[in-house]
């Protein structure tokens, strides 16, 4: 059967528009259930024995038994369809008699009032003479609760009714009297364009103008404690905790004002502007702390003798604390070098500021990926001996960080830099592809080889002829090798066992490249890794050997443990690691190693930037790839070659030198920036090398690519005090971070708030008590103490959300 809407003179619209499907379908269907939005239920016409094909919306009383097709459009049809209405004009009627749907009709054309004329005013008080209001809503049905504003006279402002609709959350409603050229009336219609609202209780203050003032978030609670302290005037506000600076506090002026919020988040917030909005209008500001009571309790839910204790715990706000701007905190960061291109090679410097141009992020990104990637391809081929007698040799491999923010474009500044390292590494596993397949048609020619040379022997030994056997029987020894695996020159994530192995298998060295620093260096923090960090360290250097044991794969010895490194990581992530190496937790050098760490400042003018990169910039850019990756030089017994710096090089090496040898074995400076500096010499000299080598330079490091190794010394000298800096600014950089986060903090709060949150850069009490005292300082918060049978409790209160946020 499917009921669909019939014509006749009833109003069929209007009556559902009165009608509340979030109330009267569980009402018919008593024994059905929310299913989000729709009501199902077991099938009254039918012998339906298990809910689920019979349901009805809740929003719009569409219905449909899927089992038998049934199905309607309104609660009309429904309510047709479950009586066994002949038609729907009879159901029409039958709900106008049952719901007095008449009579809520005329309610509804006048307290849904829609005003034609621009006449139309709201009349506060309402006149005295103005008839009774509505108890029902033509849409919620009849209040449950309402409540009478009045005047400092007593006269009715207006009323503010609340609503429980079935399955649908609580409405609460002002309750308006408006006249305009067609009348007045009672309309459900908020205050308009009115500035501020009036308390709840201006007639209780008028009443007991001495009285101190308790303040509670909503009329409920306000009526009960009045019940509870007959002695004060309970007062509230309407509209919930969104609006308290849209309510007119200016009654309470010169008062004694004691604040209840309620024990939650939103009610404990609604306390802190409250406070704002009394500053230099109270005698007196006290405030109740709600902790002690269940969750989101207030007035309404304690007993009088839990009332009277909190009301005497209740502790005074200093409002002369508030302000209504506080302070900018400082900027954390010392200033860094901005890039220079002319730091690079003529042959790679195009492309890199292309790249950073199209992209619009900071070229520091781009040239520190692209000099890692560099000096990965170039690996052991070459080394450096940056003393003319010493055999003092260094390996020209490569650390590099990029710090910054999550939009930083530090991932597409990567994975443009390491295009050629992808195109190399591509074309040798196709090479290593084809080789294999040759050598298996190898393998199948020396098999038949040695099945020949078998039966030449046999013949041979058959004659008496020894040697000629012997002779034929050597071809067998020979065998055709078999690359094991393709040649590499990058890895993204392996074990050390495994790392290791690809070691050996290319020993000219690899580049690990992580896009994310952050999780590889927290795995090196724990305890399980430890021998994992032993052998990174190793890497460093280039040159190392290292040997593990391991019961799977026996011994494993790695004669070059040569490892470039490049990466991402956000500042909040990498400062507790700079704390850990600063404090001496974890000072072995790791992050030291990170030679070009660089954070520059964030790039904050875009512009929509829209063409082709420039194709000869990129060509050039990888052809250098390219070259590097063909070089080869003689071997020196059996070792890679070394250059060494010319004479004026060298000079210019010996002053730098020199200098930086001084400086950080002065003492004055941090003992984990002093590492970094002495780790420094080994990054220059690698640079160098590399600047040489690309450059064309054969058997020595010249003056040019020293001087310019010598500027990234410079450069990379402001990086590194700014990475430092993480470790002695704390306490700013854990403000800010508590200033970003504050919405995922109650108000008040503690400082055992913020360590459960386990946030960066706030790790410990020390770091979160000194983060708090600066924003203190700085007037984002007050800061309150109750004194306890024990220490006493210290309470934070954000001053004023908007400005703080």
């Amino acid at each position: 059967m499917n009921l669909a809407n019939q014509h006749s003179a009833v109003d069929f619209a209007m009556i559902n528009s009165l009608l509340t499907p979030s109330r009267l379908v569980p009402e018919w269907l008593p024994d059905g259930k929310a299913e989000g939005r729709e009501w199902v239920a077991l099938n009254p016409t039918r012998h339906d024995r298990k809910p689920g094909s019979f349901r009805v919306n809740l929003d719009s009383g569409k219905w449909a038994d899927f089992s038998t097709s049934d199905c309607g459009g309104d609660l009309i049809s429904l309510w047709a369809y479950l009586n066994n209405f002949s038609d729907q004009k009879t159901a029409a009627l039958d709900l106008m008699n049952r719901h007095q749907l008449s009579a809520m009709r005329a309610a509804a054309n006048d307290a849904h009032h829609q005003p034609t004329g621009s006449g139309e005013q709201i009349l506060l008080p309402a006149p005295a003479t103005a008839p009774m209001p509505p108890k029902t809503h033509f849409k919620f049905g009849e209040a449950t609760s309402s409540w009478t504003y009045r005047d400092n006279k007593g006269q009715v402002l207006f009323y503010v009714c609340r609503f429980d609709p079935v399955s649908e959350r609580k409405q609460v409603l002002p309750l308006t009297y408006w006249q305009d050229s067609q009348g007045s009336g009672w309309r459900w219609k908020g205050l308009a364009s009115r500035s501020l609202r009036p308390l709840y209780g201006l007639d209780r203050l008028a009443h007991q103008p001495d009285a101190k003032v308790l303040v509670c978030e909503g009329e409920k609670a306000a009526d009960a404690a009045q019940q509870l302290f007959p002695e004060l005037v309970a007062v509230s506000w309407m509209g919930g905790t969104n609006a308290v600076s849209k309510a007119n506090w200016e009654p309470l002026k010169g008062r004694k004002v004691v604040i209840w919020p309620d024990n939650d988040e939103p009610g404990c917030k609604a306390a802190a502007v409250i406070i704002e909005q009394l500053k230099g209008l109270t005698s007196e500001l006290l405030l109740i702390a709600p902790q002690a009571l269940p969750d989101k309790a207030d007035a309404a839910d304690v007993t009088p003798d839990q009332a009277r204790e909190l009301l005497d715990q209740a502790r005074a706000v200093n409002v002369a604390q508030t302000r209504t701007q506080p302070v900018p905190l400082p900027n954390s960061l010392p200033p860094v070098e901005p890039f220079d291109p002319a730091l690079l090679p003529e042959v790679i410097r195009s492309y890199v500021m292309d790249v950073a141009n199209r992209q619009q992020c900071a070229p520091d990104f781009c040239a520190v990926a692209a000099l890692v990637s560099l000096a990965g391809v170039l690996g052991r081929k070459v080394l450096i001996r940056p003393k003319q007698n010493d055999d003092w040799t260094i390996t020209p491999n490569l650390w590099g960080a990029m710090i910054g923010g999550p939009s930083a474009m530090k991932s597409p500044s990567l994975s443009a830099m390491r295009f050629p390292l992808d195109l190399i590494e591509r074309e040798m596993k196709e090479a290593h592809k084809a080789q294999l397949a040759e050598s298996v048609i190898d393998a199948e020619l020396l098999e038949l080889e040695r099945k020949a040379a078998k039966q030449r022997a046999k013949k041979l030994a058959d004659q008496g002829d020894r040697d000629g056997a012997k002779a034929q029987l050597a071809l067998l020894e020979s065998s055709v090798a078999v690359p094991e695996a393709p040649p590499r020159l990058i890895v993204n994530d392996a074990t050390v066992e495994a790392l290791g192995e690809r070691l050996n298998e290319n020993p000219n060295g690899l580049v690990l490249v992580r896009d994310e620093l952050a999780g590889w260096l927290s795995k090196m923090q724990q305890d399980e890794y430890a021998a994992d960090r032993a052998f990174y360290l190793e890497c460093f250097n280039g040159d190392g050997r290292y040997t593990y044991d391991r019961i799977g794969r026996g011994t494993v010895s790695i004669e070059h443990c040569n490892l470039s490194i490049i990466g991402g990581i956000q500042p909040a992530k990498i400062a507790p690691l700079v704390r850990g190496a600063t404090r001496g937790t974890d000072d072995d050098g790791l992050i030291q190693r990170f030679q070009l760490a660089v954070w520059p400042d964030p790039v904050r003018n875009w512009a929509w930037n829209d063409r082709a990169p420039d194709a000869r910039a990129k060509e050039l850019y990888k052809q250098t790839f390219y070259r590097l990756q063909a070089l080869s030089f003689e071997l020196n017994e059996g070792q890679p070659p070394y250059w060494r710096f010319t004479p004026d090089a060298q000079q210019v090496f010996i002053e730098w030198m020199t200098e930086l040898q001084a400086e950080a074995r002065s003492g004055e400076l941090l003992p984990a920036l002093e590492a970094h500096l002495l780790k420094m010499p080994k990054t220059i000299c690698s640079l160098a090398l590399l600047f040489a080598v690309i450059d064309g330079q054969r058997g020595e490091v010249d003056h040019d690519s020293t001087c310019r190794a010598l500027g990234w010394a410079r450069y990379l000298r402001s990086h590194a005090e700014r990475l430092y800096s993480a470790a002695g600014n704390r306490d700013i950089n854990g403000a800010k971070t508590i200033v970003a986060k504050q919405d995922q903090l109650p108000n008040p709060f503690s400082s055992r708030d913020i360590q459960r949150k386990g946030w960066a850069g706030l790790d410990s009490a020390d770091a979160v008590r000194e983060a708090l005292e600066l924003l203190v300082d700085h007037h984002y918060l007050l800061v309150e103490e109750t004194q306890t049978t024990g220490r006493p409790k210290t309470a934070y209160f954000w001053q004023t959300f908007e400005d703080a946020a």
